[in-house]
């Protein structure tokens, strides 16, 4: 039986389906395989090339002869078909299983003939809206499935449906918690892929739409990584009823300001080399964010765990670090103000425990005889 689907785009991903960059898996009867096709039909269900070119066949699978090579930009329409068979290719490194998409090139100008042809769904990119999620979930579905394992596909299917259903800022709180759980997760299976593979990175685009509010990214040009995108939450806290998860994400704007996507560096460390870098502490930063903290829980507990977690992160840049970019009163200076303005505020208890205060004052010591320490003080005119 047909299904009418809503219109959905789909973007082929950055790849040349020339011989150079596609592996075939030693298959076991691929060949033999089964040629019937699926319908699932669609209404000006478009594909856009997205870079380089793509080969379009006269036939689904690989032995399919060249009908076509589309560029960036080239628009194609799905007409409802798909392989019942899969093809193992690797793309840029990493391991696809798909079926092939029968498409139909559209015309660049008035007048210009069309042709139709097979696009191995692989090098597809769906955003599905409304019952255009059909062709999406049978294919991103088990794309999923096959590059993190059955268990974390199932993760991204609960952890989805808490993003989209979240409508109080205390399910949004839920929702973070378990999407740290599930990043934790996927990184795992992200940092198996071989990024030197090709000359192009691999596209991980197909990553986005299915795990809402965090994004694939490259990590100094060698590893991938899941990150949170800031920006995406605070779209979504915007909607839910609650203040709480506003002034949170507000919170990570200011713990993440260079772009709002989560990284390994909070706005108060600049990294300065490949590995490492230097405290920020003397400009601030720690002064402002640490308030935040504590004006947040001192109106709610909601997202005590988050931002209990920043907090350890930033105490931690000031009293375990051993390489600073301002120099010696500046640091003092905000230092001691930060011990002031918790005695005075009262961040004891809420903001910092005990221990942290108590480290806290330690380090003060430590900074007026930073040399006894082994501490590295402004950094930035050695740097210059």
């Amino acid at each position: 039986m047909s299904l009418k689907l809503a219109k959905v785009q789909l973007v082929i991903i950055q790849v040349t389906f020339l011989l150079s960059l596609i592996t075939v898996a030693p298959s076991c009867n691929y060949f033999q395989e089964s040629k019937r096709i699926i319908e699932i039909q669609a209404e000006e269900l478009v594909m856009q090339i997205h870079h380089l070119e793509v080969i379009i066949r006269d036939q689904a699978g690989l032995e399919g002869s060249e009908v076509a090579r589309l560029s960036a930009g080239d628009e194609v329409v799905y007409l409802g078909q798909l392989s019942e068979f899969t093809t193992p290719i690797s793309i840029q490194g990493i391991a696809f299983n798909e079926p092939w998409l029968k498409i139909r090139t559209a015309p660049k100008q008035a007048g210009e003939a069309t042709k139709e042809g097979w696009v191995y769904a692989g090098s597809v990119k769906f955003s599905a809206e409304g019952r255009g999620e059909a062709l999406s979930q049978h294919i991103i579905h088990r794309r999923l499935g096959n590059f993190f394992g059955d268990n974390a596909a199932k993760m991204i299917d609960t952890y989805s449906k808490l993003y989209h259903e979240a409508e109080t800022a205390q399910e949004f709180a839920d929702m973070y918690r378990m999407g740290l759980e599930l990043r934790d997760t996927l990184t795992v299976a992200l940092h198996q892929i071989d990024v030197t593979a090709s000359p192009e990175l691999p596209d991980m685009f197909w990553v986005d739409d299915p795990i809402p509010g965090l994004v694939p990214t490259v990590v100094d040009g060698s590893v991938f990584h899941l990150f949170y995108d800031y920006k995406q939450l605070a779209q979504k806290a915007a909607r839910t009823v609650g203040k709480e998860d506003d002034g949170f994400i507000n919170l990570c704007f200011d713990i993440y300001n260079r772009d709002s996507i989560e990284y390994f560096y909070p706005s108060w460390f600049l990294k300065t080399w490949e590995f490492g870098g230097s405290s920020l502490l003397g400009e601030g930063i720690h002064t402002k964010i640490l308030t935040k903290m504590n004006d947040q829980l001192s109106e709610s507990f909601m997202f005590s765990f988050h931002i209990n977690y920043f907090k350890n992160l930033l105490v931690q840049d000031i009293t375990a670090g051993m390489e600073y970019w301002r120099d010696q009163d500046s640091i003092l200076k905000e230092l001691k103000g930060i011990i002031k303005i918790s005695q005075t505020n009262g961040f004891v208890g809420v903001a910092l425990q005990e221990d942290d205060f108590l480290a806290l004052q330690e380090r003060v010591k430590m900074f007026e005889e930073p040399e006894l320490y082994d501490l590295r003080l402004n950094m930035r005119d050695k740097v210059q």
